[in-house]
């Protein structure tokens, strides 16, 4: 589905995203329209979001180390003791890289951090002590929905 995900970095410097799935019939790719503002503050970031009528659902932490190769981004995060590999780029350029990384297709998976991270946590969002987590920080938000 959409997705809102608000990025705080060194520097109190935010970068808000909004995800929307392009293509569910794909099998091998995940596919998605994003589209991405850099705002000087998180805390003002937050706000807006929240004024908006936004509520935050879900926090995760994770490491990441971005790497590009020509038109291809590659990223390399640690989530929760785990390593994973993202390749952002045509499908051409993903089976090269994938190729010359030897990365193995039966190992990739299509489940955003979100999933991943509940399902290690048994769907509370906070991690188990054995599983720490640092440096970048983001923050997922869906519409808040009144009481009745």
């Amino acid at each position: 589905g959409e997705q809102l995900r608000l990025r705080s970095s060194p520097g109190n410097v935010a970068l808000l995203t909004f995800k929307k799935r392009v293509d569910r019939k794909e099998k091998r790719y995940k596919i998605r329209g994003e589209y991405e503002l850099n705002l000087p503050d998180i805390k003002q970031a937050r706000a807006f979001i929240e004024a908006m009528g936004y509520k935050e659902y879900f926090r995760y932490y994770k490491m990441r180390e971005h790497y590009k190769l020509g038109e291809v981004f590659v990223e390399l995060d640690r989530l929760s003791g785990l390593h994973f590999v993202e390749v952002e780029a045509s499908r051409p350029d993903i089976e090269r890289i994938a190729g010359a990384l030897e990365l193995n297709w039966g190992d990739a998976m299509k489940k955003g951090y979100v999933t991943i991270v509940r399902e290690l946590t048994g769907k509370t969002g906070k991690l188990r002590p054995a599983q720490p987590i640092i440096k970048e920080r983001k923050i997922h938000a869906r519409p808040h929905e009144p009481s009745k």
